[in-house]
């Protein structure tokens, strides 16, 4: 019964904490796209990026997770993912546009795997600080829409 409490206790004040964050984030200044939100195994995964002028000259990260989410980077901006995620390239941002690309392995067992891609920018001052709205991407075998 006190496990069961406790657990019920912990899940509340996480999902306390999740909202608080999220209502607390600024919009994001960053945005990403994909062509298509169904992506083969053994071909290359593309995300866009449009950025704030300012931003030319520096680096956006993209991150990805299983999870959708926000974490905050900083001056109010927070990442569309939840933790855990991994830093998987970097874009350099020329004319306000950048273009990551992954591709992604032919192994049958990413099949049906959902992941939430997002990009940042973070340079340690207001101005050089941004993150992007996340998109999310299907892994499929075939080029099949969603049943």
């Amino acid at each position: 019964m006190r496990r069961t409490i406790a657990l019920v206790l912990s899940v509340a004040v996480g999902l306390f904490l999740v909202a608080g964050v999220s209502a607390q984030c600024v919009a994001p200044n960053i945005t990403a796209t994909v062509a298509s939100p169904n992506v083969l195994i053994g071909t290359d995964l593309v995300v866009d990026y449009v950025t704030p002028r300012h931003f030319d000259g520096r680096f956006v990260y993209t991150l990805l997770s299983l999870y959708p989410g926000a974490t905050p980077i900083g001056e109010g901006y927070c990442l569309p993912l939840s933790p855990p995620f991994t830093l998987i390239g970097a874009s350099y941002v020329a004319v306000d546009r950048a273009r990551f690309r992954l591709r992604v392995p032919a192994d049958k067992s990413l099949v049906g795997l959902s992941i939430c891609l997002a990009g940042m920018v973070v340079d340690g001052t207001p101005a050089g600080t941004g993150a992007s709205n996340g998109v999310l991407v299907h892994l499929r075998l075939e080029d099949w829409p969603l049943p």
